[in-house]
């Protein structure tokens, strides 16, 4: 541009001297001394058009600059919308394994709730059971374990037991599923993922009698003699009756821990929806439906929600194949992650407060065995009456 600028001068210039000269020739030899007049006229009038036609060409070139300057940025930003586009696209498509974490977790708060009243109701039936309150059959200890054995005979009993020497004792063959349901934590509590247990419902299921029996069995299974109502106005049996309570709360502790661990497993409402996604995890791994139903049962209860929420989940293949996903999924799998983990610590939180009461019972139950025998000499020394021995002088 600067090029053709020049070029366009030089000839305007070249121009300007060549009529000038023809003219001034002209001039000089009709009025020599009259050269004002040709400057004014040629040159100046020449140097005039020059400037003008510059300074139009100019316009035009800045004209066509602001063009190319526009154009550029309504690319740029054309370009930035679509990229933008492209971006949005790419990031809001969730992928299946991040619905795969909410599907499975979006039933835990209702299970929850149902694991409250679970755990209440059993502490409550424990209790009452040691302080022979309600219709219990602790009101007596001849009715407890005359309803526990009875309950043995139609429903625990294995035959086989005892050098196969319980024909007598059980003459009706129980059914197989629940033999020594009532002394077998392993197969009762520990090994299924859910229990068919309702505390909100009147009808009874098997998995509620195993487990009632069981805790029959673990929890005061030698029933005390309750204290007669002719003798409670006496001293010594009140006392006798406050180290009765203080051995039922303490053991309440330890209730409180097995009820828990019941509570965790006992089945979900069957309003939940997640039941039909967490199965088919377990297909995954090639278990068939009838196992599957065993494990997790009708409705899979919490503890079995958090089970494939932290342990299963990750032994499935298809979810590292999973994350080969854009890197916005990646993120949203790994913020999933950790809020389950925070659920987790949580309920690790609450075993370690339960253990902790354990562990200050125990110290309790040690330091008892030392204080009583402490206490009774520091009695016996506060009113015993002093001999001559002691009170001579050296």
């Amino acid at each position: 541009m600067m090029r053709s600028f020049k070029l366009f001068l030089a000839l305007v210039l070249v121009c300007g001297f060549l009529g000038a000269g023809a003219k001034s020739s002209h001039a000089i030899g009709n009025q020599p001394d009259d050269y004002s007049n040709d400057l004014r006229t040629i040159w100046i009038a020449s140097m005039q058009r020059m400037a003008e036609q510059a300074s139009v060409m100019m316009e035009l070139q800045i004209l066509a600059i602001g063009m190319m300057l526009d154009a550029k940025h309504q690319l740029e930003t054309q370009r930035l919308f679509q990229e933008k586009l492209a971006e949005a696209h790419r990031d809001y498509q969730p992928s299946e394994q991040m619905c795969t974490f909410g599907t499975f977790a979006r039933d835990l708060y209702q299970t929850e709730e149902r694991t409250t009243i679970t755990r209440t109701a059993l502490v409550q039936f424990m209790q009452q059971r040691e302080t022979g309150n309600g219709d219990s059959t602790g009101r007596a200890a001849d009715t407890d374990r005359l309803s526990r054995l009875k309950k043995f005979r139609s429903t625990f009993c294995d035959r086989g037991d005892n050098g196969g020497g319980l024909g007598t004792l059980c003459p009706t063959a129980t059914l197989p599923a629940m033999r020594n349901r009532d002394i077998n934590y392993t197969v009762t509590v520990d090994q299924p993922l859910s229990l068919d247990i309702d505390m909100s419902n009147a009808e009874g299921t098997d998995d509620e009698e195993a487990v009632f029996a069981l805790l029959n069995n673990l929890f005061a299974h030698k029933q005390n003699e309750k204290l007669p109502t002719t003798v409670m106005d006496q001293h010594k049996y009140q006392y006798h009756y406050a180290n009765l309570r203080s051995i039922i709360a303490m053991r309440g502790i330890a209730r409180n821990s097995f009820a828990n661990i019941i509570a965790m497993k006992t089945a979900a409402p069957e309003t939940i929806s997640n039941g039909p996604y967490l199965r088919a995890l377990l297909r995954e791994f090639g278990v068939g439906d009838d196992e599957i139903t065993a494990q997790l049962g009708e409705s899979p209860s919490y503890y079995a929600q958090m089970e494939l929420l932290t342990k299963k989940i990750y032994q499935s293949p298809n979810f590292y194949a999973g994350l080969y996903d854009k890197p916005a999924n990646v993120q949203r799998i790994r913020a999933a992650m950790k809020a389950v983990k925070l659920m987790q610590d949580r309920d690790i939180h609450a075993a370690y407060l339960r253990r902790e009461m354990l562990l200050s019972m125990i110290l309790e139950m040690r330091l008892r065995n030392n204080a009583d025998s402490t206490y009774a000499a520091t009695e016996s020394a506060l009113f015993s009456t002093p001999t001559n021995d002691a009170t001579e002088a050296p």
